[in-house]
């Protein structure tokens, strides 16, 4: 933390010190919204034009309950470049939040076609068809990242949130475990996304 404040005392207008600060540790790990919603504020005051930016504004307010709001900045974000991954992943999880379940799985296929199917991409959509039924599908691309494991990086944690979606409870945690020793640091969104089931969320483990 002083590190990141130390950054932004020697340059107030560094937007990827408000970025790092303000969505990774302020959001995330302090859960202290406000501020968090303050830094990305004024990223994209600093930088209205940065698709990346717009962002990380984005998954800040979409954090925080905001999804509507959300929804019109990532989407700014995607005028701005119709190929950022961030805003369409994003985008993709704001939309299933929404439960606009055909237009999140658009976003999350566009993400995959322009990344070479990227793990958080191929997830969402697995998280998209196991919340409309479409259970094979999601069990295929969930194969898919079973066989790519381990001959690249595949984070634990969203592959987690995959199997509790698929029913695979034991699994999931043996995963989060995977994800702890490898030390995912998307496993510290856990404590304020709503990403799962509930029977997942609420699980004691």
């Amino acid at each position: 933390k002083k590190n990141f404040l130390r950054s932004l005392e020697l340059n107030p207008r560094y937007t990827q010190a408000h970025s790092w600060y303000g969505w990774n540790y302020v959001t995330i790990v302090e859960g202290r919204f406000d501020e968090g919603e303050k830094h990305g504020e004024l990223l994209v005051k600093l930088e209205p034009l940065s698709a990346y930016f717009n962002g990380t504004y984005s998954l800040i307010l979409a954090t925080v309950g905001q999804l509507e709001q959300a929804l019109e900045v990532c989407r700014t974000g995607i005028e701005l470049d119709a190929n950022s991954f961030i805003c369409l992943i994003s985008e993709g999880n704001i939309l299933m939040g929404l439960k606009q379940y055909e237009a999140s799985m658009a976003s999350f296929e566009k993400a995959m076609r322009i990344s070479n199917r990227h793990h958080f991409a191929v997830n969402g959509l697995i998280w998209d068809y196991c919340l409309t039924g479409s259970i094979e599908k999601a069990r295929s691309l969930m194969n898919e990242l079973k066989e790519r494991d381990g001959k690249e990086y595949i984070a634990k944690t969203f592959t987690a949130v995959s199997a509790a979606y698929l029913g695979d409870l034991d699994e999931a945690f043996d995963y989060l475990d995977q994800a702890y020793d490898d030390r995912d640091p998307i496993l510290l969104n856990l404590k304020y996304e709503k990403w799962g089931p509930l029977q997942f969320r609420n699980d004691s483990r």
